[in-house]
């Protein structure tokens, strides 16, 4: 009789109010995992989350994979799983298996069950200047118990792999890359009647540089803006800066520089939690270029995202964004500001070949990330951490 390896994912992320990244990565292996299901007969795959949130798993569609329900409501489970409040073995209630964490924390199990924990950065550890600290503090005592109880600890970057490893002393057998991807279905060049209708909804007007991400310190909004203003005025005149994202933390002085900014005759635009995902694409398609300044990621998307849809990445020369962006994107030092308007003056310098050359290798390099092979790999470590010959 053939094995089958039980993989019960934690469903927090996929039905979430809000979507993160760490739902869209979710999303991106759970929905290729549903199509794996259906070919592999050695693979039992279920989503297990809060029966009050069942509901928002329909949009998903799955066509092979089951739902399981637990009766706490959502936000307290987490809650409780978070202040390790939680002692009872879960797979007393969903049985034997392997049970995947997308979102840092490993659930309670009995010896005879598997896991497999997702943590996207350590950022909590190594940069707390930009975590907020509530965050941090739970982070950083769950996170490391978490990395400790998993058989496996999955990450999204070779460079993060190295990072956890010598931060935790773990070994590096024990860490596994699971990338994150773009959806290529819907992150593509779109039309310019798209872009515009987008552009107009959003009030978006002219020639613009995009920044996306989290208004928040870690991702240097503060300065790209600077180095922005350094640029000569036949830029500047020309074009807007607009920062589009979700509402981070600490953004007060962020806002204050936009707003001295703007006072000072440049265009700069905040949409703040408003572009939906559906809209995001024509936005990013709209971009002359992608100015992406983070000082710390995991992965960081919007680098992948531009290049999916053909914009030019001017990107940091720190942390896992060398490795995500490989020779398809100019990099910059994102504590120098003259560097980071070095790095933008040069993509304005390119020649139209130069540019189009950048936007092949940005393409080129946005098609080696795929959900399929991240889904695939992800299986293959299921299976070794199956424990279920345990008596």
């Amino acid at each position: 009789m053939k094995k089958v390896t039980r993989i019960l994912i934690d469903g927090f992320p996929l039905v979430e109010d809000h979507f993160s990244g760490v739902g869209h990565y979710m999303q991106g292996i759970v929905l290729e995992l549903d199509k794996l299901a259906g070919q592999m007969d050695d693979i039992e795959v279920s989503v297990v989350v809060s029966a009050r949130r069942a509901d928002r798993l329909q949009r998903y569609n799955f066509q092979n994979i089951k739902i399981r329900k637990y009766w706490i409501p959502h936000r307290l489970f987490r809650r409780l799983l978070v202040k390790g409040w939680i002692k009872t073995p879960m797979d007393w209630f969903f049985g034997r298996g392997v049970y995947f964490s997308g979102d840092f924390i490993t659930w309670p199990l009995t010896r005879r069950s598997g896991a497999i924990t997702t943590v996207h950065d350590i950022s909590f550890e190594k940069v707390r200047q930009f975590v907020d600290p509530v965050n941090a503090e739970f982070l950083g005592g769950a996170g490391k118990e978490s990395i400790a109880q998993a058989d496996y600890v999955a990450t999204v970057t070779k460079t993060m792999r190295n990072e956890i490893a010598d931060f935790y002393d773990v070994p590096k057998q024990k860490i596994i890359v699971t990338y994150n991807a773009a959806d290529l279905t819907k992150f593509y060049k779109r039309s310019e009647q798209e872009i515009a209708e987008v552009k107009r909804s959003y009030g978006i007007y002219g020639d613009y540089i995009l920044c996306l991400g989290n208004i928040e310190p870690r991702k240097n909004q503060i300065g790209l803006l600077k180095a922005f203003m350094q640029l000569p005025r036949s830029i500047t005149d020309k074009y807007t800066m607009v920062f589009v994202g979700n509402g981070g933390w600490l953004n007060d002085e962020i806002k204050a520089t936009v707003a001295k900014a703007v006072k000072d005759n440049y265009k700069v635009q905040i949409i703040q939690g408003k572009v939906t995902d559906k809209d995001l694409p024509a936005v990013i398609s709209g971009a002359h270029l992608l100015g992406y300044a983070s000082f710390y990621e995991g992965f960081g998307m919007p680098i992948v995202e531009a290049m999916a849809c053909q914009v030019p990445v001017v990107v940091s020369g720190n942390s896992v964004m060398p490795e995500v962006a490989g020779d398809a994107a100019i990099l910059f030092d994102p504590h120098d500001v003259d560097d980071i308007a070095k790095g933008l003056k040069k993509a304005f310098d390119m020649t139209a070949k130069d540019r189009q050359e950048t936007i092949a290798k940005g393409l080129q390099r946005a098609h080696f990330y795929n959900w399929n092979d991240v889904a695939r790999e992800l299986v293959e470590y299921c299976k070794k951490a199956d424990k279920k010959e345990l008596n």
